[in-house]
Protein backbone atom coordinates (compact mmCIF):
# COMPACT_ATOMS: atom_id res chain seq x y z
CA UNK A 1 0.00 0.00 0.00
CA UNK A 2 1.32 3.38 -0.96
CA UNK A 3 1.42 6.30 1.55
CA UNK A 4 1.47 10.14 1.15
CA UNK A 5 1.55 12.85 3.66
CA UNK A 6 -1.15 14.98 4.41
CA UNK A 7 1.32 18.09 2.55
CA UNK A 8 1.62 15.45 -0.36
CA UNK A 9 -1.94 15.45 -0.92
CA UNK A 10 -2.47 19.04 -0.49
CA UNK A 11 0.16 19.37 -3.22
CA UNK A 12 -1.04 17.42 -6.09
CA UNK A 13 -4.21 15.36 -5.32
CA UNK A 14 -4.98 14.65 -9.07
CA UNK A 15 -1.48 11.94 -9.02
CA UNK A 16 -3.08 10.15 -6.14
CA UNK A 17 -6.58 10.33 -7.35
CA UNK A 18 -5.35 8.78 -10.83
CA UNK A 19 -3.70 5.79 -8.98
CA UNK A 20 -6.70 5.18 -7.06
CA UNK A 21 -8.27 5.21 -10.10
CA UNK A 22 -6.20 2.45 -11.44
CA UNK A 23 -6.41 0.05 -8.04
CA UNK A 24 -3.85 1.49 -5.59
CA UNK A 25 -4.55 2.10 -2.02
CA UNK A 26 -3.35 5.07 0.08
CA UNK A 27 -2.51 5.54 3.64
CA UNK A 28 -2.49 9.19 4.34
CA UNK A 29 -0.15 10.18 7.09
CA UNK A 30 0.62 13.03 9.21
CA UNK A 31 3.30 13.32 11.74
CA UNK A 32 4.60 9.59 10.63
CA UNK A 33 1.19 8.57 12.09
CA UNK A 34 -1.44 6.57 9.58
CA UNK A 35 -4.82 9.13 9.62
CA UNK A 36 -6.48 7.80 6.96
CA UNK A 37 -7.05 5.35 3.85
CA UNK A 38 -8.18 6.18 0.02
CA UNK A 39 -9.09 2.82 -1.67
CA UNK A 40 -10.76 2.25 -4.87
CA UNK A 41 -14.46 2.05 -5.18
CA UNK A 42 -15.63 -1.67 -5.40
CA UNK A 43 -16.48 -2.72 -8.88
CA UNK A 44 -19.75 -3.28 -9.42
CA UNK A 45 -21.91 -5.47 -11.84
CA UNK A 46 -23.90 -2.69 -13.64
CA UNK A 47 -22.05 0.38 -15.34
CA UNK A 48 -24.71 3.52 -14.53
CA UNK A 49 -23.24 5.90 -16.88
CA UNK A 50 -22.47 3.70 -19.92
CA UNK A 51 -19.81 5.00 -22.30
CA UNK A 52 -19.81 7.51 -24.91
CA UNK A 53 -19.93 5.70 -28.47
CA UNK A 54 -17.20 6.11 -30.78
CA UNK A 55 -19.13 6.89 -34.00
CA UNK A 56 -20.35 9.99 -34.91
CA UNK A 57 -24.25 10.77 -34.58
CA UNK A 58 -25.51 10.33 -37.83
CA UNK A 59 -28.23 13.54 -37.69
CA UNK A 60 -28.84 12.66 -41.98
CA UNK A 61 -30.61 9.26 -41.07
CA UNK A 62 -32.84 10.99 -38.73
CA UNK A 63 -36.42 11.75 -40.60
CA UNK A 64 -37.31 14.92 -41.65
CA UNK A 65 -39.17 17.23 -39.22
CA UNK A 66 -42.05 19.32 -40.22
CA UNK A 67 -42.26 22.46 -38.89
CA UNK A 68 -45.72 24.80 -38.85
CA UNK A 69 -46.27 28.15 -38.41
CA UNK A 70 -49.09 30.51 -37.54
CA UNK A 71 -49.45 33.85 -38.22
CA UNK A 72 -51.93 34.27 -34.90
CA UNK A 73 -52.61 32.37 -31.27
CA UNK A 74 -55.86 31.50 -32.45
CA UNK A 75 -54.31 29.60 -36.26
CA UNK A 76 -52.33 27.67 -33.29
CA UNK A 77 -54.70 27.05 -30.71
CA UNK A 78 -57.50 25.53 -33.56
CA UNK A 79 -54.73 23.58 -34.79
CA UNK A 80 -53.84 21.97 -31.86
CA UNK A 81 -57.25 21.30 -30.59
CA UNK A 82 -57.52 18.11 -31.90
CA UNK A 83 -54.22 17.09 -30.29
CA UNK A 84 -55.50 17.25 -26.97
Amino acid sequence: MNQITVAQLRQNPTAMLDAVERGEEYQITRHNRVIGRVVPEPVRGVNLIPPKRAESARLSQLPPLQLNSFSTIEDLIEWNKGEW
